[in-house]
């Protein structure tokens, strides 16, 4: 038997029948987590981070949770004490993963599952919990920058014409990365991302991405998927200066919030939205971690071309204000493509039927993203145009730059000559593609 405490932090609807569960949590009891009082002392005596994901269908979490499958999201964010074995009399199946090599997982049996916060002694354990994960002293030691840190921001931009601006959704597998360029120096950085865990199969190589002229790193909000890069090569991006949103966080993220030297985080500061010339920096209005992230609206002031983009991160569209939303030309599809919950506020194409999308996507990944769900419902708003391919073959570049589940340089008309991929689906004109032939088959001789 293992005890396993562990926080929910993601529901993935696996198909119409069943769900993934997720946690991050410590692989320790009550008392060992009571006993220390910093992450660290957690680490040094051995007591583990993990991840535990548990396919389920729709009627096991009613029973087990007493909620129905319509109303699961109500027990995202809840911490779980959760008894472990190796008997496979007991009829619930989890995988542990507590290695990223090891992307099999650890299979479990489930003897016991109980919600924390019923028992006599949950508010003591929770308090204690919460001030393990606590990321308030990160932010009052760094609150004092944040204002210079966006001065230096924008000096960074500044006299750029946006017009020489590339925009670059990187194939990271089941995970989001996207980098912002003047020409081929880096300015920042939306997620330094990538599949892990269950999703390792599709990042096997993870990219050490460029950091000329130290970019700035925004990461939109604490899942993995959307940091797994920067934690794998967390020491590449020691001199970069790293934006996050504070958040309540899981026990794997606080390890990573802890080795970052150069860690800025916003809390009500981008409620606002924060204008850097070309795009702006906001913060979405939800309450989930996902919802409470930071997202990025550009305008490059290109005409007939692609030129206003959103950047949502994973959060639903209807926490975004309707202003970043309206006669926009491309987005990076909120969450990979996966459930959409609210489909009020949907962004508003500024061609209709010709909006340009990417799902940020891993092929084989195990929730199926994008589910058709999600793609059917981009194709009614005026989201027709989408960067899928039906051959890993098809797309394929030496430098890392755009591959079959991005928009990449095609689709932000930053052309990469060693990319050969299926152009003619995405783009508009036809002296563009002319232009891309050209290229071609100069790059073929």
């Amino acid at each position: 038997m293992r005890n396993y405490i562990g926080n929910l932090f993601e529901i993935e609807t696996k198909d119409e029948n069943s769900k993934i569960l997720l946690f991050d949590g410590y692989l320790g009891s009550r008392q060992d987590l009571l006993d220390n009082n910093e992450q660290d002392e957690l680490n040094n005596k051995g007591i583990e981070t993990g991840f535990l994901k548990i396919d389920i269908e729709n009627n096991q979490i009613e029973k087990l949770f007493g909620v129905a499958p319509d109303n699961e999201q109500e027990l995202i964010d809840k911490w779980f004490e959760i008894i472990l074995s190796s008997n496979s009399e007991d009829p619930l199946i989890c995988m542990m993963f507590t290695d990223l090599g090891n992307e099999l997982g650890t299979l479990s049996h489930i003897a016991s599952f109980s919600i924390i916060g019923t028992g006599s002694d949950d508010d003591k354990l929770l308090e204690h919990i919460n001030s393990l994960l606590d990321l308030t002293d990160i932010y009052n030691n760094t609150s004092k920058k944040i204002k210079s840190t966006i001065r230096s921001f924008k000096e960074k931009i500044k006299g750029i014409d946006s017009k020489n601006i590339n925009v670059i959704s990187y194939n990271v597998g089941q995970g989001n990365a996207i980098g912002i360029f003047h020409g081929k120096t880096p300015l920042f950085y939306f997620d330094l991302g990538g599949g892990a865990y269950w999703n390792k199969k599709t990042y096997r190589d993870v990219i050490s991405f460029p950091i000329d002229n130290n970019p700035f790193i925004i990461l939109s909000h604490w899942d993995f998927d959307h940091y797994e890069s920067l934690r794998s090569k967390i020491e590449h991006y020691n001199e970069c200066t790293i934006i996050a949103p504070l958040q309540k966080i899981t026990p794997s993220a606080k390890k990573l919030a802890d080795k970052l030297k150069n860690l800025i985080l916003i809390d009500q500061e981008f409620n606002n939205g924060i204008n850097c010339g070309f795009f702006e920096i906001f913060r979405c209005s939800g309450w989930t971690k996902n919802d409470t992230g930071i997202g990025i609206s550009i305008d490059l002031k290109k005409e007939n071309d692609i030129s206003k983009i959103l950047l949502p991160g994973d959060a639903q569209y209807c926490f975004i204000e309707k202003k970043y939303k309206t006669n926009i030309d491309a987005i990076c599809v909120s969450h990979h493509g996966g459930k959409i919950c609210n489909e009020e506020n949907f962004p508003i194409s500024t061609e209709k039927d010709k909006g340009f999308c990417v799902y940020s996507y891993g092929k084989g990944n195990v929730y199926g993203h994008p589910l058709n769900e999600s793609k059917e419902t981009h194709k009614e708003k005026g989201w027709g145009n989408n960067s899928e391919s039906e051959s890993e073959d098809e797309f394929n570049s030496k430098d890392g730059f755009a591959y079959d589940t991005t928009l990449g340089d095609v689709m932000y008309r930053k052309y990469n000559p060693l990319l050969k991929c299926r152009y003619e689906d995405f783009c508009r004109s036809k002296e563009w593609n002319a232009k891309i032939d050209k290229l071609l088959k100069c790059t073929d001789e």
